[in-house]
């Protein structure tokens, strides 16, 4: 994890849209990649993410994901992938419901939007 958050750093120091926003969206297609830890530090809304966090560690990072089975499966490990990139579990909460069934979404809230 210590090499992890420097890159993690390092690739939203050059993206110009970083910090513009609180929301972001990962694709199936982006997803269902062959992943280990370098592919998910690259991909951008799992970055951009993390890094809004780390700015703001008193909000929560909310995973809005397509409900049933695959859904679940896709929001535990994309949960378990921003655990290992420092944003503790408390931090984290999972919505089901989303309106697409290609793709997640991850959200920064305040502790007071959270219900």
């Amino acid at each position: 994890m210590k090499r992890i958050l420097p890159l993690v750093f390092l690739l939203c120091a050059f993206d110009p849209a970083h910090g513009a926003g609180r929301q972001w969206h990962i694709t199936a297609d982006q997803w269902f990649a062959p992943r280990d830890g370098g592919m998910i530090v690259r991909l951008q809304p799992v970055a951009q993410s993390v890094a809004a966090w780390m700015k703001q560690p008193r909000d929560h990072l909310v995973i809005e994901y397509p409900g049933g089975e695959e859904g679940t499966v896709w929001a535990r490990e994309l949960q378990d992938w921003l655990v290992s990139l420092g944003v503790p579990s408390s931090k984290i909460v999972t919505s089901p419901g989303y309106a697409r069934r290609d793709q997640v979404g991850i959200e920064l809230r305040r502790p007071e939007e959270l219900y």
